[in-house]
């Protein structure tokens, strides 16, 4: 199938010079250095995507995070950081207004709308939430995106929607067995073109994959 072979591309693809540099300096700046784990998360919260399907396929970022936040292997990942003895680098202490020096539990946002999906994590303790945007400064949109992947790549833990990206799809193929999706669940009866829906998430596998396109009255991409 032609997604087979486009998946096949995708995942063999391997970073320039250029995107390694801007991803070095993303890993220092936020203290990922060896031995430190880190979640991938791609929050698919754009606008666009609210409008699409009459709303129906979009997530908000406050409900994923607290998906994601109540999930028994990502409070596990959380309480093994922060029993890590942590560098008090500068870098790490100006990003905490309190200077509290646990070790916090990094976790990288790839998403077109930052401000709202930060917000949302900011409000969990013991979590720090970082993107790429300090890095991305001068870089293609194509460019931008691959920073965002390699980071997804190098995850202890990768979170992607099941509604219909190819970024969140192409990610998990990376993280075999720590892969997560969230996504939509129809509800029984109700109008088969406009179902109604529930906000799901747990293992890749284990979330049923649900197109927004196609559904929901939408039959273009």
């Amino acid at each position: 199938a032609e997604w087979k072979e486009f998946l096949a591309f995708m995942v063999h693809l391997r970073p320039s010079e250029l995107i390694e540099r801007r991803v070095e300096m993303v890993m220092e700046t936020h203290g990922l250095g060896k031995g430190t784990r880190y979640v991938a998360i791609h929050m698919r919260t754009e606008l666009d995507w609210k409008e699409h399907a009459h709303g129906k396929c979009w997530s908000s970022p406050e409900t994923i995070v607290r998906m994601v936040t109540s999930h028994s292997d990502f409070q596990q990942l959380k309480t093994k950081e922060a029993r890590r003895p942590q560098k008090t680098s500068q870098t790490i202490l100006s990003s905490r207004s309190n200077n509290d020096t646990s070790a916090a539990l990094k976790v990288f946002v790839a998403t077109g709308d930052k401000p709202p999906a930060l917000a949302a994590w900011a409000a969990v303790d013991g979590v720090e939430a970082f993107t790429s945007e300090e890095a991305s400064e001068g870089l293609t949109w194509n460019q931008k995106a691959m920073l965002d992947w390699v980071l997804v790549q190098r995850a202890e833990m990768y979170i992607g929607s099941k509604t219909g990206s190819t970024f969140s799809l192409v990610g998990s193929q990376h993280h075999k067995g720590k892969s997560y999706g969230y996504g939509k669940e129809k509800l029984p009866g109700g109008d088969p073109e406009d179902p109604d829906v529930k906000d799901v998430f747990g293992r890749w596998d284990e979330v049923k994959y649900l197109s927004c396109y196609g559904v929901f009255g939408v039959h273009t991409r």
